[in-house]
């Protein structure tokens, strides 16, 4: 099991190393765009933060996330109810208590999620 997660890290960094993209500018045009965007923001004109940003940004990460933790919770019980299914008696005793971890696990997984969709609906109804 260990090795199964050590995979999947390894796996899951090289894959955000992928898009990881530096810019780098002088000292002068990030100043320049610091004063640009506070003269835009005192003009009434900057119209790059949105609503529709955020929530679409939101809903990716809450979908991807969302996607990866039923994805764990199927495998990590499907792998315990085969263990459970093929073992002796000593052995389902221990698999046993391997369950509350589970279950706690996976209720907090999805309790995480619930509270994370009130949240943003209710932000969005405050917009």
């Amino acid at each position: 099991m260990k090795k199964v997660a050590f995979i999947l890290l390894v796996v899951i960094t090289i894959l955000l190393s992928i898009y990881n993209v530096t810019y780098a500018s002088s000292v002068d045009s990030i100043i320049s765009g610091a004063d640009q965007f506070m003269q835009a923001g005192k003009d009434g004109e900057y119209k790059g933060f949105s609503w529709e940003g955020i929530t679409n940004a939101s809903d990716l990460i809450y979908n991807t996330l969302l996607i990866i933790g039923v994805i764990v919770v199927v495998v990590v019980g499907v792998i315990l109810g085969i263990k459970y299914m093929t073992s002796s008696v000593e052995e389902q005793a221990k698999i046993k208590e391997t369950l509350i971890p589970y279950v706690i696990g996976s209720i907090t997984i999805f309790g995480a999620f619930g509270i994370w969709k009130l949240v943003t609906g209710i932000l969005e109804n405050v917009n």
